[in-house]
C-alpha cells in the first residue's frame, strides 16, 4: 500500500545516500494490495519504484511466486482464471495490475466449483450452499471447504443455512465476539 507520502519519505531518508557505502534498503509490496487504495496508495508507485529505483538507487525486483496457504488445484485454477482476466501489463491510467502466477507448496489436491444461482433470493443460495457442502462431506468427510461471498449479509444466511443443517463451520469475522 504505497502512497505519495510514503515514497516521498523514503526518497527523502535516502536522498543523501553515497553509492559504495554500506547502506541497504528492503522493500516488500504487493500491487494487488495498492488497488484498492487504502491509505491513498497508488499502484502505479510500485511500478515507479520497480523500473526506476527510488531516487538514483537502483532496487532489485524480485518476485515471490510460493503460495504456501492454497493446495495446488485452487492454485492452478486460480493462475489460469486470473491470466485470463487480468491485463498482461501494468496499464498506469487503468491502475490495472498483472496477475504474478504462483506455485502451489503444499501439494495437490484442492479444486475449485463455480455454482452461478440466477434470479435466486438470499435464503434460496443459502440453502443451496448448505446441500452442496452437507453432499461434499457425506462422500468426502475429510475435504476442506471453502466459501467466498459477496457480502457480510450473505455469509450470515449461509452461516445460518449451515446450521440448520447440522453442519459444522468457521465464519471468520461473520460475528463480534461481544455484544
Amino acid at each position: 500500500d504505497t502512497s505519495v507520502l510514503q515514497y516521498r519519505l523514503l526518497e527523502r531518508l535516502t536522498s543523501e545516500w553515497v553509492p559504495g557505502e554500506p547502506r541497504s534498503l528492503f522493500v516488500v509490496g504487493d500491487p494487488m494490495q495498492s488497488i484498492y487504495g487504502f491509505r491513498k496508495a497508488e499502484v502505479g508507485l510500485f511500478f515507479k519504484l520497480r523500473s526506476e529505483g527510488l531516487g538514483s538507487w537502483p532496487l532489485e525486483s524480485v518476485t515471490l511466486s510460493a503460495n504456501f496457504r492454497s493446495r495446488g488445484g485452487l492454485v492452478a485454477w486460480v493462475n489460469e482464471a486470473f491470466a485470463r482476466l487480468l491485463p498482461k501489463r501494468f496499464v498506469s491510467d487503468e491502475g490495472a495490475v498483472p496477475h504474478a502466477p504462483a506455485t502451489a507448496v503444499r501439494g495437490a489436491g484442492g479444486a475449485v466449483r463455480v455454482h452461478g444461482l440466477v434470479d435466486a433470493d438470499m435464503a434460496a443460495e443459502a440453502d443451496y450452499v448448505a446441500r452442496l457442502v452437507g453432499d461434499i462431506r457425506a462422500q468426502r468427510p475429510e475435504v476442506e471447504i471453502g466459501i467466498l461471498v459477496r457480502s457480510r449479509s450473505h455469509g450470515h444466511a449461509i452461516a445460518a443455512a449451515l446450521s440448520a443443517a447440522g453442519l459444522r463451520f468457521a465464519g471468520e469475522e461473520l460475528y463480534a465476539l461481544g455484544t
